[in-house]
């Protein structure tokens, strides 16, 4: 059984443009949809991020991205 940690403190920020891929890994393995051949395409997620550079934020567990 895993055990969660006293006081786990975790970073939540917007995410830069580099991190895009792994924000999309991160919903593939929640089980989000996830559409890669539109809305979510690598090349409209940039562009949302420029339009909107707050819209995506990431949960992390010191540099791994957890949510």
């Amino acid at each position: 059984m895993a055990r969660k940690k006293q006081g786990a403190q975790f970073l939540v920020r917007p995410l830069e443009e580099k991190e895009l891929d792994e924000m999309t890994r991160v919903w593939v393995d929640a089980d989000l949809p996830y559409r890669p051949k539109g809305r979510d395409s690598p090349e409209e997620l940039r562009a949302q991020l420029r339009r909107s550079p707050d819209l995506f934020i990431g949960a992390f567990d010191g540099q791994k991205m957890i949510g």
